[in-house]
């Protein structure tokens, strides 16, 4: 190992452990159309990931708004490894979706932080319908696998860091 090699503390690589994990997911009805996409491509991630169907606790809110109030309910219950939240904010006639989304992002940050549980977001922001289509046609992209793709590799991430440091 070279002298410059060994300055560099090492580095944890974390694999997702779906194993004996329980995970809630928050979805909004609103723009249903689109959410549901999200949905169905986070749930195949949690499977593939080695999660049981069984794991996957699903919390349908009325929209946007109403994800980060859920998700301070659903960690109450303490069963919960991740929190996986999707939503799709579109533009309108007017910038009520503005207000929405500088609503609930730092409202999820907060929880999430405060609660030491990883969250998993896949919430749209977009301007047409065509363009939330995009982000969960599942060919280029799809925001709800991304969601769960990163609240269990936090998960995974947490886990790694514990045994570093109780080991």
């Amino acid at each position: 190992m070279s002298d410059q090699a060994s300055q560099f503390p090492q580095q944890l690589e974390s694999r997702y452990q779906g194993q004996d994990l329980t995970v809630a997911v928050v979805v909004s009805r609103f723009n249903q159309a689109i959410t549901d996409k999200l949905l169905e491509h986070a749930t195949k991630a949690c499977l593939i990931a080695g999660l049981e169907r069984e794991a996957i606790d699903v919390f349908r809110v009325a929209g946007a708004l109403e994800i980060p109030f859920a998700v301070s309910q659903v960690l109450e219950t303490k069963r919960y490894a991740a929190v996986i939240c999707l939503g799709a904010i579109i533009r309108g006639e007017t910038e009520h979706h503005r207000y929405i989304a500088e609503t609930i992002f730092p409202a999820l940050q907060q929880i999430s932080l405060n609660s030491g549980v990883p969250f998993g977001i896949g919430i749209l922001t977009t301007d047409t319908f065509e363009q939330a289509l995009e982000r969960t046609d599942g060919k280029k992209r799809n925001t709800g696998l991304e969601a769960a793709c990163a609240a269990l590799e936090s998960v995974a991430l947490n886990h790694d860091l514990k045994q570093k440091t109780d080991g």
